[in-house]
């Protein structure tokens, strides 16, 4: 039988990567470490490399510790969707009705696309993107595990 999927975001991501006083980083490794025992099958759109390190960029990480956040994410074996048409339009349309960014949405059409919760720790993009589906706050409701 395969393992339940689980879309998760770069607010997610960032958190595997971070120090541990940053909040909610233990929850965020348990996630991971049930897609790395093969409970969960963890997914993000294409795009999820390209925030995380743009992310990492601007903190106080030089170039070659940004570049082994990004070897260490496509290690991990996260299930990273293109970024097709549908997607897109769907992302967009999201975006606008529910006030984030497309950046945001896509992550949210992914997992409405595919059947499975979103896992997010912005609260900010939780707040307005809860009530369109299943969405969970990292360190606030219960992981789907």
């Amino acid at each position: 039988m395969a393992s339940p999927e689980i879309a998760v975001d770069t607010s997610v991501a960032h958190k595997w990567f971070s120090s541990d006083n940053e909040a909610d980083v233990e929850e965020a490794l348990r996630l991971l470490s049930a897609h790395r025992n093969g409970d969960v099958r963890l997914l993000a759109p294409a795009s999820l490399p390209l925030e995380l390190m743009n992310d990492f960029r601007y903190s106080n990480l030089d170039t070659t510790d940004v570049l082994l956040v990004g070897r260490w994410l496509f290690a991990l074996g996260i299930e990273l969707t293109a970024l097709d048409e549908p997607l897109l339009e769907s992302a967009t349309t999201m975006a606008r009705g529910l006030g984030v960014t497309v950046y945001d949405a896509v992550f949210l059409a992914l997992a409405l696309d595919r059947g499975c919760p979103l896992v997010t720790a912005d609260r900010r993009a939780w707040s307005r993107m809860h009530e369109a589906g299943d969405v969970r706050l990292l360190g606030v409701d219960p992981l789907p595990l």
